[in-house]
C-alpha cells in the first residue's frame, strides 16, 4: 500500500508539473457542449517603428522621371526666360543709317520720296525691308556708297539674304571687288530667300550679271 501511494504520488507530481510548464486554456464552449482545451498561441512580435524621414539624406528626384507640367508649380525653377533683350527695349525703327553721304531727308527727295509725310524729317522708319527698298532704288541712281550704307543697316535688323545680294552689286558698281567677294561669301551662308530672284530681276544689269558670275563661282569652290 505504502508503494502504490508513493507511486501515484510521483506521477501526481509529475502531471503538476508538466501543467504548470504548458498551461492550457479551455475555450468557452454552448451550454451543454464539451469543453475544447486549446494549446496557448504566441503573442505576435511588436512591430519595428519606420525610421524617421530626413529631407537631407533623402535621394534627389530623378528629372527624367518627372511629368512635364505645362505651368511650374509654386517654388519649381523654370527655364523660360521673359526677360526682353536690352536691344529690344531701345530699338529704335527711326534710326538713320551711317553712312550715308547726305542727310535722310535730302536722299529720301533725290529718290522721289518728296511728297511723303516723313521725308522732310528724321522719322523715316528705315526697317529691313524699307532699306531693301532704298538700297535698290539708290543703285538705279548711281548712289552706290549709300546704298552699301542702307543694305548694312537692314542687315543689323535682320540676316536678309537679299540684302547682301544688293549690298555686293553696289559694292562691285562702286569698285571695291573684295568687299564684294565677302558679301557674296556670306550670301552663300545666310537662310535661303523667296525675294532674290525677283530683285536679281530688278537690278539687272552689267555689274549685277558680273556679281552673279562671282557668286556662282564661290558657290562651286564651297561644294
Amino acid at each position: 500500500m505504502s508503494r502504490r501511494f508513493t507511486t501515484c504520488w510521483i506521477l501526481g507530481t509529475a502531471i503538476g508539473l508538466i501543467a504548470v510548464a504548458n498551461p492550457v486554456h479551455a475555450q468557452p464552449a454552448d451550454e451543454g457542449s464539451p469543453v475544447t482545451l486549446q494549446p496557448p498561441t504566441e503573442a505576435p512580435a511588436p512591430e519595428t517603428p519606420p525610421p524617421a524621414y530626413d529631407e537631407e539624406a533623402a535621394p534627389a528626384p530623378d528629372a527624367a522621371t518627372q511629368p512635364a507640367t505645362a505651368f511650374p508649380s509654386p517654388g519649381q525653377p523654370t527655364d523660360v526666360d521673359t526677360v526682353l533683350p536690352p536691344e529690344s527695349e531701345t530699338f529704335n525703327p527711326f534710326k538713320v543709317p551711317e553712312g550715308l553721304t547726305m542727310d535722310a531727308p535730302h536722299l529720301l527727295g533725290i529718290l522721289g520720296y518728296g511728297g511723303h509725310p516723313c521725308a522732310s524729317s528724321d522719322c523715316f522708319p528705315f526697317t529691313a525691308d524699307q532699306c531693301l527698298e532704298l538700297a535698290i532704288q539708290c543703285i538705279g541712281a548711281g548712289l552706290y556708297k549709300d546704298a552699301i550704307a542702307l543694305a548694312d543697316h537692314g542687315l543689323t535688323l535682320k540676316d536678309y539674304q537679299v540684302l547682301y545680294y544688293v549690298r555686293g552689286v553696289a559694292e562691285l558698281a562702286a569698285g571695291d571687288c573684295d568687299a564684294s567677294a565677302k558679301s557674296a561669301r556670306a550670301l552663300l551662308s545666310a537662310t535661303p530667300s523667296t525675294h532674290l530672284p525677283y530683285v536679281m530681276e530688278r537690278l539687272a544689269g552689267p555689274t549685277s550679271g558680273r556679281f552673279r558670275i562671282a557668286l556662282n563661282a564661290i558657290g562651286e569652290r564651297q561644294r
